[in-house]
């Protein structure tokens, strides 16, 4: 777990590169302002409807074989990203060799 101190120093790294990919690519901007856009609709649904879900659902990945969760999960530790509510309860997938789940080989 990383301290306070370098939490911020990573916070003004993201934002400096986010900044900086803004000013060169309108593409990204404008995905950037739709983003925090959505976030800010999400939260304030949170505030007017309170918090409310379910937690059982079923999923059908679109691939087959043995895949590994690299990064994902239910609470702040294990999420995604925690404080994009757009981004809380997302999965990165790795493929894992069949034999022996590793996703590398050598």
């Amino acid at each position: 777990m990383p301290t306070p101190l370098q939490t911020i120093g990573i916070l003004i790294a993201y934002l400096t590169s986010v900044t900086i990919w803004m000013l060169f690519n309108l593409h990204g901007l404008v995905l950037t302002l739709r983003q925090a856009a959505g976030q800010v609709a999400a939260q304030w649904r949170g505030l007017r409807h309170g918090v409310a879900y379910d937690e059982s659902f079923t999923v059908q990945l679109p691939f087959h074989g043995r895949w590994k969760v690299v990064n994902g999960g239910v609470d702040p530790p294990t999420s995604h990203s925690w404080e994009l509510i757009g981004q809380r309860y997302a999965y990165d997938f790795v493929i894992g060799d069949e034999a022996t789940g590793l996703s590398y080989s050598g």
